[in-house]
């Protein structure tokens, strides 16, 4: 070969077959980091997005699970309201419905993208709708039923029919999604096996062409490698490179090797990891839906129809027989009561939340809005003392209107006729500050500590048999620990209870008001 006919790999490593070789040497260290870089990051590309797919899917899966759920408590509840016309028979429905904006919100923005799921979606929110319109505010206004087979029964049957066949049709759609899911991630399955397979190939090609004087030895090696990654993306797994031939070579089959063994197992673990999380989701979507359908709807029910039982029999029972009715319908609530905190507290500890900004003022007005009716049956007084500027702080509205309300009834409860019940609300430092104060029955110095704990109560309300299960503030704590905030008591037994909240304040808004001032 002539000087001018010497190619650019000769020209930039020189005539020498030492240089030349010691620059292969190079290309082929070089070539290999990155065929390996390149490898794991379409390795850890395809993870990630196989990993997004599967979630979206379950979560499509799950939200429009949960707003049936809703739906299907929330007709329970009001089910059992117009059969007893008692208003304790509308907690189930007033916490479905607090849940079921927020469920439909979810299903919306996870169906966005697909067209015909979003139409689905929307001619479920049309028929969760007109139920709450032509039904279920109806039956709320109307109270107790005329019979069992009222017309409004009836329309309300209707309804709620219409909204099922809405439901199914949105997990048609979403079995659709799910299968397009699986054909998309097909594809990024065998795009990121191409690029594991082609990066190499690339290379090898590369330096075949440039380093052609490196011997048959060289090539023959390099096919063997080809023909196993070949054999890998035809599907055989079972495919192993021959470790053979110079250093390099054999340092390339070596690693094809270990990465091929590395995918192998990652990916038996994978799905390993993947059928346990189904299994548990299984698990879980199962106790949930027998602690809906087989527990709460039966109970929603048996408490309607105690109460009927109690308004048809009052005058012929004695007062043991009275008693003893009395004592079944404590338990059934106090049962009920538990199912639905457990509930609950479950959703508080996994729901995801939507962070916005919230004026501790408004919030405080709200609940103690919502409560006046249950304290003044007995005779309690519900006011607000408030900054007269706001108290912001980031959360989700829902979550802390929940804390705040299982704060506010707990005072309610533990009160004595004719106490009052106060909301403080005031921003310390850099902290939004929510305190709740009753004259009530107070907690005993000696059960402080064990406040939060499942299913603990203090040993005085025990004793003077107020209903409870132990949970409410349990579930306060939860909602606080995930907003970065904390809940404290004090107490003095016979004279009175504080509950304080603590929040982070919102940097940018207080920040904001202080200016302004």
């Amino acid at each position: 070969m002539t000087p001018t006919g010497r190619g650019w790999f000769q020209r930039l490593a020189g005539d020498s077959l030492r240089t030349q070789y010691q620059f292969a040497v190079v290309v082929v260290i070089s070539s290999l980091v990155l065929t390996a870089l390149i490898s794991a990051v379409s390795v850890v590309w395809a993870n990630n997005v196989l990993g997004e797919q599967s979630e979206r899917a379950t979560e499509l899966t799950q939200a429009n699970s949960e707003i049936r759920q809703d739906m299907t408590d929330a007709e329970t509840s009001l089910r059992g309201y117009g059969l007893s016309g008692r208003d304790t028979a509308l907690e189930m429905f007033i916490y479905a419905m607090s849940w079921l904006p927020e469920g439909q919100a979810d299903l919306r923005r996870l169906a966005s993208g697909h067209p015909e799921l979003e139409q689905s979606v929307e001619r479920q929110d049309a028929a969760i709708t007109t139920w709450l319109r032509e039904y279920a505010e109806v039956r709320v206004d109307r109270g107790e039923a005329d019979g069992a087979r009222d017309a409004l029964f009836l329309r309300g049957d209707r309804l709620f029919e219409r909204f099922r066949e809405a439901n199914a049709d949105v997990d048609e759609g979403i079995e659709r999604v799910v299968r397009e899911i699986e054909a998309d991630s097909r594809n990024v399955v065998l795009a990121a096996l191409a690029v594991v397979v082609l990066v190499p190939l690339l290379a090898v090609a590369t330096i075949a062409a440039a380093l052609g004087r490196l011997g048959r030895s060289l090539i023959r090696a390099l096919g063997n490698i080809a023909k196993v990654l070949e054999r890998l993306r035809g599907g055989d797994t079972t495919a192993r490179a021959e470790v053979a031939g110079p250093v390099e070579i054999r340092q390339i089959a070596s690693g094809l090797n270990q990465l091929t063994e590395e995918n192998q197992r990652a990916s038996e673990v994978e799905a390993d990891v993947s059928s346990f999380l189904q299994s548990i989701e299984r698990f879980r979507t199962d106790v949930v839906s027998t602690v809906s359908h087989e527990l709460r709807t039966p109970l929603t029910s048996v408490i309607g129809y105690l109460e009927l039982l109690q308004d048809q029999l009052r005058d012929a029972l004695d007062a043991d027989q009275q008693a003893m009715m009395d004592v079944i319908r404590r338990n059934l609530d106090r049962l009920n009561e538990l199912t639905t905190n457990l509930l609950v507290l479950a959703r508080a500890e996994e729901t995801d939340f939507e962070i916005e900004p919230v004026d501790l003022r408004t919030l405080a007005a709200e609940v103690a809005t919502d409560v006046r009716l249950m304290a003044a049956g007995r005779g309690i007084t519900v006011r607000t003392m408030q900054s007269a500027s706001p108290v912001i702080v980031l959360g989700d509205r829902s979550q802390l209107v929940r804390a705040a309300r299982n704060l506010v009834t707990n005072a309610v409860k533990f009160s004595k006729p004719g106490g009052t019940v106060e909301l403080r609300v005031v921003q310390e430092g850099g902290q939004g500050v929510l305190e709740v104060v009753d004259e009530g029955i107070g907690i005993p110095t000696a059960d402080l500590s064990s406040l939060g704990a499942r299913f603990y109560r203090a040993s005085n309300a025990m004793k003077a048999e107020i209903a409870g299960t132990g949970l409410g503030i349990r579930i306060v704590q939860t909602i606080l620990d995930r907003h970065d905030g904390s809940l404290s008591v004090e107490s003095i037994e016979d004279q009175g209870t504080t509950a304080t909240i603590r929040l982070p304040a919102s940097g940018a808004v207080a920040t904001a008001s202080a200016h302004r001032d």
